[in-house]
């Protein structure tokens, strides 16, 4: 009987432990200097397969592989694999925008990063020299990236956590009716987020698809204007994984304390509180709820997200955040 009340207690403390690891969240403002060290994507645009088809104009991953590896060899004249780097040099601006504006944790400079020696001489692993993806510019592939190197790299370069951004690019058919035909796309990111140790804090995958389309014809369409719908997609993912890591609650807002302006709006967020036992009173609950509102119009403005998006993202009223937009 004692020994079974041993192994009770042992598997209770077995479960207080992993239930504790997993309710905790890490903060992105915590874990600031934050270097983001590779961007990567696929060199061309693949259709997204359909559940039981057998079209050839929906390939699937091993073709795509193939093509691609022809397509990065050979060259090509397709918007959709000229503006691949592109997307990929977007996702780097976004990531450092969007991390900033919303988190105030501090994103080290391009440059700092690339000029760093440690980061000249850290070789890519050999797997990633096989792949047939792309990379932002200058930008090395550091997809796969041991312990041991991402601690010497987060030393030269100053940085507390490190961030690999992975890029899947894809096309899909819409139709809604037999002459209503159009193509959309839809962007797949998964982050990386190595701490102190070198280890992943964060392995994470989003989605977003794009807003609006392109009209069809068969199998024609504009390449051109297709490839400009990804860029709010690529925000919307982005805003995905940095509203998620935030921080819990009302602290997510709270925790920055300067006043920060993006493109001349000015949002003026509240400093965190010196003490957890001090009571919230009316004047200090209204600057949160006016700092989520001023967050979510951001959002609305810069980003293009819905308002009721918006206001679910920053946990702000919706009628606030309807009432800000029609006075700006």
């Amino acid at each position: 009987m004692k020994k079974l009340s041993h192994y009770v207690l042992a598997a209770f403390f077995v479960t207080m432990i992993f239930s504790s690891c997993g309710s905790t969240k890490i903060a992105l403002q915590e874990n600031a200097p934050i270097a983001l060290i590779s961007i990567v994507g696929n060199s061309y645009i693949p259709w997204v397969v359909e559940e039981n088809s057998s079209s050839d104009e929906e390939e699937g991953d091993s073709e795509g592989i193939i093509n691609g590896l022809i397509n990065k060899v050979a060259g090509s004249n397709n918007p959709e694999v000229l503006t691949a780097v592109d997307r990929l040099d977007y996702a780097e601006e976004s990531f450092r925008s969007i991390v900033t504006e919303l988190t105030g944790a501090e994103v080290l400079d391009k440059e700092d990063v690339l000029n760093c020696e440690t980061y000249k001489i850290l070789p890519a692993s050999f797997y990633n020299t096989l792949s047939s993806t792309v990379r932002a510019t200058k930008f090395k592939d550091f997809s796969t990236l041991g312990a041991k190197k991402a601690r010497y790299l987060m030393d030269s370069l100053g940085a507390k956590s490190l961030v690999i951004l992975e890029f899947t690019f894809k096309k899909e058919k819409i139709d809604s009716g037999k002459y209503n035909q159009n193509c959309g796309g839809v962007v797949t990111m998964k982050v990386k987020v190595l701490n102190e140790r070198g280890s992943e804090a964060i392995n994470k995958t989003y989605v977003a698809k794009t807003l609006t389309t392109v009209r069809r014809y068969g199998s024609e369409y504009d390449k051109d204007a297709f490839v400009q719908l990804f860029y709010d997609a690529i925000d919307s993912v982005i805003r995905q994984f940095v509203v998620e890591y935030m921080g819990d609650g009302v602290s997510a807002v709270e925790n920055i304390a300067e006043e920060k302006s993006v493109q001349g709006t000015k949002i003026a967020l509240p400093a965190r509180r010196t003490s957890t036992n001090e009571s919230t009173n009316e004047s200090e609950a209204s600057n949160v709820v006016d700092a989520k509102v001023e967050a979510a119009v951001t959002l609305v403005k810069k980003y293009k997200v819905s308002p009721e998006e918006a206001a679910k993202d920053m946990d702000a009223p919706l009628e606030k955040v309807l009432e800000a937009l029609k006075e700006n």
